[in-house]
């Protein structure tokens, strides 16, 4: 739960426009950049504040419109923290907006989770509103370190074992009652 944190402190060591956020094991995963040159211009840019790329969980329970609470706890990837672009000028209030649900919202609950949970909630509920999804259903290597060298995502089919886990899921939300999830647009944003 440091790397928004971490971000915010950046701000400090940097005049860069935007920030990105690297996992160092996930570095294996980035591949080949071809000639190392950035390939996305100014306008690609444009209005991105928080660009980050969806899982095929967070994508579906976008499309069904539930977000089942007990899913916190899970450690269930609900997008790339492994890799994410942050304006300089958002990087606090990225970071504001997940303390203001943790300190909030979970601890007195006693819940806990990582930040691909937080942030997967934080964007479902809308109290991220500035964030752009870059892409959704991906997995494996397909982040935002190709997007930005203009490396194809990884066209990969997520294995039957996640499919299969997938179905489960879609079931499980589909059911899950109304009172026991996190609806879309129910971020406290006035409290905030």
């Amino acid at each position: 739960m440091s790397k928004l944190e971490m971000m915010k402190r950046a701000t400090d060591e940097t005049d860069a426009d935007y920030l990105i956020c690297i996992d160092a094991g996930h570095c294996r995963m980035i591949q080949d950049l071809g000639d190392g040159t950035i390939k996305v211009t100014a306008a690609d840019l444009d209005g991105i504040k928080f660009g980050l790329y969806a899982t095929y969980h967070l994508s579906q329970r976008m499309r069904i419109g539930k977000f089942p609470r007990r899913m916190v706890g899970t450690s269930l990837a609900m997008m790339s923290a492994a890799d994410f672009i942050v304006a300089r000028d958002y990087a606090e209030e990225l970071s504001d907006r997940m303390d203001f649900m943790v300190e909030q919202e979970w601890s007195p609950a006693g819940m806990w989770d990582n930040e691909q949970v937080a942030i997967g909630t934080l964007l479902f509920r809308g109290g991220l509103p500035d964030a752009q999804v870059l892409s959704t259903h991906v997995g494996g290597g397909s982040n935002a370190v190709s997007w930005l060298f203009g490396v194809p995502l990884d066209g990969r089919k997520a294995p039957l074992y996640v499919r299969w886990r997938l179905m489960i899921d879609e079931i499980r939300t589909r059911f899950a009652q109304p009172e026991e999830c996190y609806l879309p647009g129910d971020f406290p944003e006035a409290a905030f």
